[in-house]
């Protein structure tokens, strides 16, 4: 049995039945004590000669048996009271299911490529029937293509133009995930680059929405591993994004595979700036990570957050996904990092650029994205062509 199903429709349905069997048959059991009682005091089923009759002094009796009368009923009602609460608690326990953890929601055991931390509802399922209505009328044929912890994004035709767009909205109407998008917009409009993903139009209503080029497919879907020069092809676009981005002062702070779109010709463009960081406008007050992908700086509490060089330890191990086919906590158990980027990446040169990439003190690994951009080029023998 489905569990949602049970516990939204099944549970509720028993738990009413209940309360209507703890209501009747206490009702059912005093009525019939009552007739009883009524009977025994016409005489119904008893010989008149042998009938004993209750003489004033024995009021006590009939007092005891009229309060036994209705002691179902008070049982009953009392029953009542326990099952209304345990319904309100019930209730309680599913709003709470379905409403988003907050910054403070702890990370899963084994890390998930796809899950964020401190991104409020990593995984919860919206289907395209939650699109808002207020869009009908600018977009038809919605479909669900992904979600993040604070926006959904959909593809959708546009009515105005008849092209297929994809429409980037929060996944909550309250003011601090409206604050969030917003600054994450802010960002983002600032960004012009062909391995950027491109904002069309920037809306606030009827609903605060964001209208984007739709690139079919991304890093998360294609079949890894992947060949190491088209590896090294992804990694280029990306750094080339990266590096623009840098040089207006931005930071991404969440490269991973569901985070680059891939077009038709294999080019890849970065996506989602929900977590991402402006020195010029301060970026958004959303601490957020992926586990899998996460750098050092990011998980440890007292050192500075996320910077260029997070954005660096996060490429190398994006390139460990796609060279190996696993993410590094996948094929890591108990080997250094030398020792696994061996048995997998079998370009030492490769190997050598990613191991730098990952290195647990930023100050160790590539300056800049630019630097490390150089690095790929060299040995990619300059036939890289995004």
């Amino acid at each position: 049995m489905n569990k949602d199903r049970f516990l939204t429709g099944t549970l509720p349905a028993l738990l009413i039945l209940i309360m209507l069997s703890i209501v009747f048959i206490p009702v059912q059991a005093a009525y019939g004590s009552q007739s009883s009682m009524n009977d025994h005091s016409m005489g119904m089923g008893h010989d008149d000669e042998n009938e004993s009759y209750e003489m004033p002094g024995m009021s006590a009796a009939g007092s005891g048996s009229g309060i036994q009368a209705i002691l179902p009923l008070i049982y009953g009602l009392f029953a009542v009271v326990i099952v209304l609460v345990l319904v309100i608690l019930y209730v309680v326990f599913i709003r709470r299911r379905h409403e988003k953890p907050g910054d403070e929601e702890a990370c899963p055991a084994t890390p998930d490529e796809n899950y964020s931390c401190g991104i409020a509802g990593g995984n919860e399922k919206v289907f395209a029937a939650d699109f808002p209505a207020e869009l009908n009328e600018k977009y038809s044929d919605p479909v669900l293509i992904g979600k993040g912890g604070l926006s959904s994004v959909y593809s959708a035709k546009s009515k105005e133009t008849s092209e297929t767009v994809a429409v980037k909205i929060p996944t909550k109407r309250d003011e601090r995930s409206g604050k969030v998008f917003l600054q994450e917009v802010k960002i983002w409009e600032e960004l012009a680059h062909p391995n950027i993903v491109s904002l069309k139009s920037v809306n606030v209503f009827p609903v605060p929405y964001v209208e984007m080029e739709y690139v079919p497919d991304s890093l998360e879907t294609i079949e890894k591993p992947v060949d190491r020069d088209v590896a090294i092809q992804v990694a280029v676009g990306v750094l080339r994004g990266l590096s623009y981005a840098h040089k207006k002062g931005i930071i991404h702070c969440d490269i991973k595979p569901a985070n680059i779109l891939i077009d038709d010709d294999f080019t890849p463009k970065i996506t989602d700036w929900g977590v991402g960081r402006s020195k010029t406008g301060g970026g958004t007050e959303f601490h957020g990570y992926t586990p899998a992908f996460a750098a050092p700086e990011q998980v440890s509490p007292g050192v500075p957050g996320c910077t260029e060089r997070t954005d660096i330890f996060q490429v190398g191990m994006l390139i460990i996904r796609m060279v190996c086919g696993k993410t590094a906590f996948d094929i890591n158990f108990g080997k250094d990092s030398n020792t696994y980027l061996q048995d997998c990446i079998k370009d030492e040169r490769l190997g050598a650029v990613v191991l730098k990439c990952i290195r647990k003190d930023p100050g160790e690994r590539y300056g800049s994205a630019e630097e490390l951009l150089s690095e790929l080029l060299s040995i990619s023998g300059n036939t890289v062509l995004n």
